[in-house]
């Protein structure tokens, strides 16, 4: 199957704090930051995530995640949008961060590989792979609007082991 890019090259990072908001050069943050990438999450998934120390977190298709990297998890504001010809980014929360390490990543798997545990410890605390389908295609609902829900399940998933390591305040 051919590889789906989720989002179009990233330029900029949009966060929004209070009355305000920032926009960062994607490439100079992760640099300052010392991270590989950020990892957005649903208001829902972040919310679940304060609570945890490791978990499975699941994407479509494939992530860039890879092992033993770092990466700041974000909650998502505002979700961003994509067809064919536009993208709108997402606008991010600059209120906290969470710096999480990558323990495993798997990419391209067919939810008949996915394990039993790796649902137990999702994120959503999905207990099936029925559930697991409805998240994945609520998650990439917007974002995705021009490929068909079909087309979406047959793509498969990836599958991220993250380890919490601390939290970080950037902005005020």
């Amino acid at each position: 199957m051919k590889i789906i890019k989720r989002t179009k090259n990233t330029k900029f990072l949009y966060f929004f704090n209070k009355n305000s908001s920032k926009k960062k050069p994607y490439k100079n943050f992760l640099k300052e930051q010392k991270i590989h990438d950020l990892i957005k999450l649903t208001s829902e998934e972040f919310k679940t995530v304060l609570k945890k120390r490791e978990f499975f977190h699941f994407n479509l298709q494939n992530s860039v995640h890879k092992r033993n990297k770092k990466y700041y998890l974000v909650k998502i504001m505002k979700h961003g949008y994509s067809d064919k010809k536009k993208y709108i980014h997402p606008i991010l929360s600059s209120k906290v961060f969470l710096l999480a390490k990558c323990e495993s990543s798997r990419n391209f798997v067919n939810y008949t590989q996915v394990k039993k545990n790796e649902l137990n410890k999702s994120l959503l605390l999905i207990k099936d792979i029925k559930n697991l389908k409805s998240s994945i295609l609520k998650k990439y609902k917007k974002s995705l609007s021009y490929i068909d829900n079909n087309t979406k399940i047959k793509m498969g998933v990836s599958i991220t082991k993250l380890k919490i390591l601390k939290k970080v305040k950037l902005y005020d």
